[in-house]
């Protein structure tokens, strides 16, 4: 952790020219943030910790801190929107907990956390590690085989919505990996590590990207997770670089590496954002779609 802490001071300088020479400017809507973005990491030691990314929307090395907010955890932790943290335990309970910036929600019967599912284990299969994600809107998508499923928990409800775990599209065997950004918004990984984008329309029940790979793809990236507005940060286990880059759907990536935004994070067990710290307006279906 120290070894961490102390890359993102001493190279932050460095890195931040690096990061604005990759820049290119875009023609599609530029992606809005909040303050930061909330980047949590789940340690090999249990210790959970919340790393703040003071300049999500043009991938500059600059952060507004870190700290520990976590001891215990295991199995595998995702994030959702507003501070809300999943986590799949080694028995395969789905867990859902709510970071508020100065602790943890407390549920009815005064615990941190909800079971809101069982038997989600697969998901902490090495394989299939990367085969979930949440977007924006808290949906969760999954992997399984062939096909792509929709699940939605509905907090006021208590229970998960109708329809949750249907089948979205078929076809999607080739990808080993998901990560979503915005609504709906997806890249998919095949096995050559190239990544698909697709957008699914929630109030068309319809797919209006579908299976689009850009001329130039995001080369060497390693684990997939957005805050949002389609905005992505990876992991890359070789190196234990964290890199930004940012997708559009008339352009594709800004830069075919990424930037550099930190050093010293291929130990951690996962790595994930909250995912409506940034947000971009979007088309919708075409007319007559």
């Amino acid at each position: 952790m120290t070894k961490k802490l102390r890359s993102l001071c001493l190279t932050a300088v460095a890195a931040a020219a690096m990061a604005t020479a990759s820049v290119a400017t875009a023609a599609a809507a530029d992606p809005t943030c909040g303050p930061v973005a909330h980047v949590f990491t789940m340690q090999a030691d249990g210790d959970l910790w919340l790393y703040e990314h003071s300049a999500p929307a043009t991938g500059a090395f600059e952060w507004a801190g870190a700290r520990q907010v976590g001891w215990g955890w295991g199995g595998k932790t995702f994030a959702g929107a507003d501070g809300r943290l999943y986590n799949i335990t080694t028995g395969g309970d789905l867990r859902r907990l709510r970071y508020n910036g100065a602790g943890w929600d407390t549920y009815p019967g005064g615990g941190q956390f909800q079971t809101i599912g069982w038997g989600w284990q697969r998901y902490l299969q090495p394989a299939n590690r990367g085969s979930i994600t949440v977007d924006a809107d808290g949906v969760i998508y999954t992997l399984e085989g062939d096909q792509l499923r929709w699940w939605r928990y509905d907090e006021q409800a208590g229970a998960w919505a109708p329809g949750t775990g249907r089948v979205l599209d078929t076809g999607w065997g080739e990808f080993d990996m998901i990560a979503a950004s915005g609504n709906g918004g997806l890249q998919a990984q095949d096995a050559g590590h190239a990544l698909h984008r697709f957008r699914y329309h929630a109030q068309t029940d319809q797919f209006v990207v579908d299976d689009v790979v850009p001329e130039a793809g995001w080369e060497g990236h390693g684990t997939l997770f957005s805050p949002g507005g389609d905005l992505y940060y990876s992991v890359r286990s070789d190196t234990g670089e964290l890199r930004w880059n940012r997708f559009t759907e008339d352009t594709g990536w800004q830069s075919v590496p990424g930037s550099v935004i930190g050093y010293g994070w291929g130990t951690d067990i996962d790595v994930t954002a909250t995912t409506n710290d940034c947000s971009v307006t979007l088309p919708g279906p075409q007319p007559g779609n």
